[in-house]
């Protein structure tokens, strides 16, 4: 297991923005084109989220703001969010695994609430 602290999203919502051809490109250009690194994307039919380092959260949302026409209804921002990741061997094949690794980080997270 690893992780990540060094995480905030920005999460762009709108009805089907997920799909609708070209949304993706002009919103992670615009990020990337004020210098800064998108760490990873997640998109769905509502929303596509973005995974950027906490301290480049602000200027990424100000950066889409400007957008126009805007491809988005709302913008928000999640900053108490960490990264997790699970690798080894039987992970998938072995039952069990992934509950107790979930499990273990579920258990950790209730410490600190």
């Amino acid at each position: 297991m690893a992780h990540d602290t060094d995480i905030a999203i920005l999460k762009v919502h709108a009805p089907g923005v997920g799909a609708r051809p070209g949304v993706l490109a002009r919103v992670s250009s615009t990020i990337t084109g004020t210098g800064l690194n998108i760490k990873s994307v997640v998109t769905s039919q509502t929303c596509i989220s973005f995974l950027l380092a906490r301290k480049d959260l602000d200027k990424a949302n100000q950066a889409v703001q400007l957008l126009s026409p805007k491809p988005y209804r709302r913008l928000e921002k999640v900053q108490d969010v960490a990264l997790v990741g699970i690798v080894g061997k039987g992970l998938l094949r072995r039952k069990g695994i992934a509950a107790r690794c979930f499990t273990a980080v579920a258990s950790e997270m209730s410490m600190w609430k």
